[in-house]
């Protein structure tokens, strides 16, 4: 019996010992690969390009006023029209102004006829003085005359040249030429000094388009053309030589047809803001751009940057700065600091981090965020896939 317990014993060990040995022999499966798009740090041209939201003024503008007041006997305009320099625009009834010029010219020509006269009597007596035949006081009496008339015969001239002024502001002319707007008051209305702006006037056929831009990347115009401490009508040269400026239209995103170009930048930085006020100037032959209007302005380089790049959505932002995920030659991923620096589109140039041929994750990167992981990449064109995405 105790042979026999012995035997099992030994037999079941044996069993245990060919089970356990086994499940040690059998493989372990392989870990699944994790599917990434992968992009290649490329040198390649972009156009660097930043847009400021833009109001639109006209060139130039002015409120036509009455500078005298009468009743208007004439509008000579159409509203909405264009109208040229020195068109005649309103009338104003110039009678009461009229006769006013008549009374002052009258005044003057008699204190004209009095000087004349008392100059005469002067010179008659002054050789009589000489020769005792009058009395001094008479002489003097004449010469006081001749001067007191002299400076009233200023005076009528003032008058006159006033009342001229009067009659000639009783037609209201185009300072410049432009597109009337709507008239405050029409033939018949009284008008006077305070009855505020007529119509307004204004130059379409070119228009101010003014924005703001930041203190930095205006600094960072003046550092790349080595004009750090140059005057701000250089930089003003230096916007018309290297950028190319747009009016980009909201929300269709249409681009303007004509160019235009940088006229003014503000000598001060508001401290509010940060920021510096621009002014462009475009040419509107058509009329397309009306006062008032919002509108995107775009600056552009003139000449693409070649540069080393990679596609924007690679970049992520971690606490020690920008990150990208790396895989290399064996397609283990490793995370990278990088930074960047002018965008264009999907792309980003990348200023220091990496080299060309570098890969770098574009889908997939919070599957293969940690260090260590094996992929499956697929490669994706870098510059070909920027140009289906703008």
């Amino acid at each position: 019996m105790r042979k026999f317990f012995l035997i099992f014993v030994l037999t079941l060990s044996v069993m245990m010992c060919g089970v356990g040995c086994w499940k040690k022999s059998k493989p372990k499966p392989e870990p699944k690969l994790i599917d990434v798009t992968i992009a290649e740090a490329v040198m390649g041209d972009i156009t660097t390009q930043v847009e400021h939201i833009a109001q639109v003024r006209p060139y130039e503008k002015v409120d036509l006023v009455a500078r005298v007041s009468g009743y208007l006997v004439k509008r000579h305009f159409v509203e909405g029209k264009f109208v040229k320099k020195g068109d005649l625009l309103y009338e104003i009834e110039d009678a009461i102004y009229k006769a006013e010029v008549d009374a002052k010219t009258g005044a003057l020509k008699q204190t004209e006829a009095e000087y004349e006269n008392a100059k005469v009597e002067l010179e008659r007596n002054e050789k009589l003085v000489k020769q005792d035949a009058v009395s001094r006081s008479r002489y003097d009496k004449l010469f006081y005359d001749k001067e007191r008339l002299s400076g009233e015969m200023v005076t009528r001239k003032g008058e006159l040249a006033t009342a001229e002024t009067n009659l000639s502001y009783c037609k209201i002319y185009a300072p410049f030429t432009g597109m009337v707007g709507f008239t405050q008051y029409n033939e018949g209305n009284y008008v006077t000094l305070s009855s505020g702006p007529l119509a307004t006037l204004n130059n379409l056929l070119q228009v101010r388009v003014g924005f703001n831009v930041s203190e930095t990347d205006l600094l960072k115009v003046r550092i790349a053309a080595n004009t750090k401490d140059t005057k701000l009508n250089d930089t003003v040269s230096m916007f018309k030589e290297r950028y190319i400026v747009e009016i980009v239209f909201q929300p269709s995103g249409e681009v303007y047809q004509l160019e235009g170009v940088v006229a003014f930048i503000d000598n001060k930085v508001d401290p509010s803001t940060g920021t510096f006020q621009m002014e462009c100037i475009f040419d509107n032959p058509q009329v397309i751009l009306f006062p008032g209007m919002f509108v995107k302005v775009r600056i552009r380089d003139r000449k693409p940057l070649n540069t080393l790049v990679i596609p924007k959505i690679a970049v992520s932002e971690v606490q020690a700065g920008q990150q990208v995920i790396v895989v290399d030659s064996a397609n283990v991923t490793d995370l990278r600091l990088i930074k960047t620096g002018e965008t264009d589109g999907p792309l980003v140039e990348v200023t220091s981090g990496l080299k060309a041929g570098d890969r770098v994750v574009v889908e997939g990167q919070i599957r293969a965020s940690r260090r260590g992981l094996k992929v499956n990449p697929t490669l994706q064109d870098t510059l070909s896939q920027s140009k289906k995405t703008r």
